[in-house]
């Protein structure tokens, strides 16, 4: 951070993110289930049918902007990064549009929520709620069971069952054991 203070009373009187500034300044773009599509489509009835793409309509899934990317085409930014997850979603364009059978979808959706949320957090005076680049392992266990490692500073997230990072409320859920 670069801090100006008055040097007459020694109030602070601006303040820059510098990290914002210089690194983490791409937008892209990808679709996402928001929060999921049993409460958007208000169908109780869907199936999982092993990450079937063809179980869930394509009007549950809504395009959203994926702010602060580093513009590697990776998905990471200043409050999230997919690094921990094998076979990492990789696109130059920075358009992450995939259906849920591909397991780049759960980057995209982990991404997306997470950064929204801290986002919000600092909107509403939240400044220091876990403000840093939070990591995740998007498909780290086959156990229905998702969690956060003090000891690493991680989330995992699993896909016994539906995958859990198919769904916001379990994405936000453990990003609140990291906050």
């Amino acid at each position: 951070e670069d801090v100006l203070v008055d040097a007459a009373t020694g109030a602070i009187t601006e303040v820059d993110d510098l990290r914002m500034a210089c690194c983490w300044s791409v937008n892209g773009t990808g679709d996402v289930f928001d929060p999921n599509p049993v409460q958007t489509s208000d169908n109780h009835g869907l199936k999982d049918q092993s990450d079937s793409n063809s179980s869930v309509p394509s009007s549950e899934y809504f395009t959203r902007t994926l702010q602060g990317l580093d513009g590697t085409g990776y998905l990471q930014g200043p409050y999230c990064s997919t690094s921990p997850t094998s076979g990492r979603a990789n696109e130059s364009s920075l358009v992450f549009q995939y259906q849920r059978k591909n397991n780049d979808f759960e980057e995209v959706m982990s991404y997306y929520h997470i950064d929204e949320f801290q986002r919000y957090l600092q909107a509403i005076g939240q400044m220091n709620a876990s403000n840093r680049q939070q990591l995740v392992d998007v498909n780290g266990t086959s156990s229905d069971n998702s969690w956060f490692d003090t000891g690493n500073r991680r989330i995992t997230y699993g896909y016994g069952g539906v995958d859990d990072a198919e769904d916001a409320d379990i994405i936000v859920h453990e990003y609140g054991h990291a906050l």
